[in-house]
């Protein structure tokens, strides 16, 4: 059996269903430990209540344990609980003597603290007490008005050999579990909504560490389709000049020679393309050189009005010499200027290529740019369509020879940027960095 073939995603619905799962892990993982964090909160909070409800009751048992006496007939005496503010609550203090529930008796009882307790309770566990002197005994029992928290411990007689009695206290435990209830729902409501918080901030950020992606993939997008047309322009001019050769009466010289120009700029067009790859992939053998750049440019200039010469083209520049691969920077200088006279229009092109410490400027007098950032990139580098407003450039091969300029500039440590001119047209300005 096959499987279907999954659905083909165009890339920047993939990006974004990137970003959602980003967001959904960095989400999960956080309310996660929102979720831990909050379960150890409530834990020890609520371990420390009890722990303070505990003591709390074991220090008014001891106190009253203390205030328990004899007089000279060993008859038990309660005097002091008069002036000891342990009769008031709560918790509650109950008194019992006897060691079993026959005899077992409630002598004294604290203020009333509308616990509701059955004397019975009291008593039992006054007696469980007396059999257990190792440690306090506690209970918890369910009353009319709620859950009560027991804690007993022993009295001895008045030889001090054995118990004859308990001192109990008793206290409301509804208040506490209240208050911890009360804890869970603001911890719980605390982790929703930091959980949404942190949903949106993780949303946001997964968004600013994919923008660099998505910027990427619309230049590569844009790059491949001056690509496509920089390929398709001059094989369809092959394809027409060899239906013209077979026709009748062609002029085969004529022809040869166009197809051979077409040839080669297609060969020059393959050559970019293999020199851009090896630049965006780092596998460009870079050779820093001293390079006299003005030098450099003059010739540059000469070549490339041999080839139009219709144009007017001029390079300026002190001597200067910087440490370049002089093979890059000329191959990015000459695609500079061919654009430049290539999409300038009607009449004659004139076009000034001047070098100065760190940088190189094409400036041509063409059409020009609209407004300073009519389609200007996001990081200030090189526009898609080659800095017309027309958008000539783009549709003949400008964003080419762009996209080449700016991989020497970034090889070498710098960028490419397009603007309009003070006087119109437009300037491309190569930047490199001075060793």
């Amino acid at each position: 059996m096959t499987r279907p073939a999954p659905a083909f995603l165009p890339a920047p619905r993939r990006l974004r269903l990137v970003r959602w799962r980003l967001t959904a892990l960095f989400t999960l993982t956080s309310a996660a430990a929102l979720v831990l964090l909050g379960l150890l909160v409530i834990r020890t909070e609520g371990a420390s209540v009890e722990r303070d409800g505990h003591d709390r009751r074991l220090r008014r048992a001891d106190t009253a344990r203390a205030l328990v006496y004899y007089d000279r007939n060993d008859v038990i005496a309660l005097d002091g609980f008069r002036t000891d503010p342990v009769l008031e609550g709560p918790p509650q203090l109950f008194v019992v003597q006897g060691v079993d529930r026959r005899t077992a008796a409630i002598v004294l009882t604290g203020a009333d603290t509308g616990l509701g307790l059955d004397e019975e309770a009291v008593r039992s566990i006054a007696v469980a007490a007396t059999r257990d002197e190792d440690r306090p005994t506690e209970r918890t029992v369910r009353t009319a008005s709620g859950t009560v928290d027991l804690l007993a411990e022993p009295f001895y007689d008045a030889a001090g050999d054995r118990p004859a009695g308990a001192v109990v206290v008793a206290a409301g435990a509804d208040a506490g579990r209240s208050a911890q209830r009360r804890l869970v729902v603001l911890v719980l409501s605390g982790i929703a909504g930091l959980t949404v918080v942190l949903a949106a901030a993780g949303y946001w950020l997964s968004g600013i560490s994919l923008r660099p992606a998505e910027a990427a993939l619309r230049r590569q997008e844009r790059f491949l389709a001056e690509v496509a047309h920089d390929l398709r322009t001059p094989i369809a001019a092959l394809a027409t000049i060899t239906a013209a050769a077979r026709l009748p009466g062609a002029e085969q010289q004529r022809l040869q020679a166009s197809a051979t120009l077409l040839t080669g700029r297609l060969a020059r067009t393959i050559d970019d393309l293999l020199t851009r790859a090896q630049l965006s992939a780092g596998t460009w053998p870079l050779r820093r050189l001293p390079t006299r750049v003005d030098l450099l440019v003059e010739q540059i200039c000469d070549e490339t009005a041999a080839t139009w010469p219709q144009a007017q083209i001029t390079g300026t520049g002190d001597a200067l010499v910087a440490d370049l691969d002089p093979t890059l920077i000329a191959r990015a200088i000459g695609n500079l200027v061919d654009n430049a006279v290539r999409h300038h229009g009607p009449g004659r092109a004139r076009v000034v290529v001047a070098s100065e410490p760190g940088r190189i400027t094409v400036t041509d007098d063409g059409p020009g740019m609209p407004t300073p950032d009519a389609d200007a990139q996001p990081d200030g580098s090189a526009r898609p369509d080659g800095g017309r407003p027309d958008g000539t450039a783009g549709q003949s091969g400008g964003g080419l020879g762009l996209a080449i300029a700016e991989a020497v500039a970034t090889a070498h440590g710098g960028a490419l940027t397009v603007g309009p001119g003070p006087n119109g047209g437009t300037v491309v300005e190569l930047r490199y960095a001075q060793a």
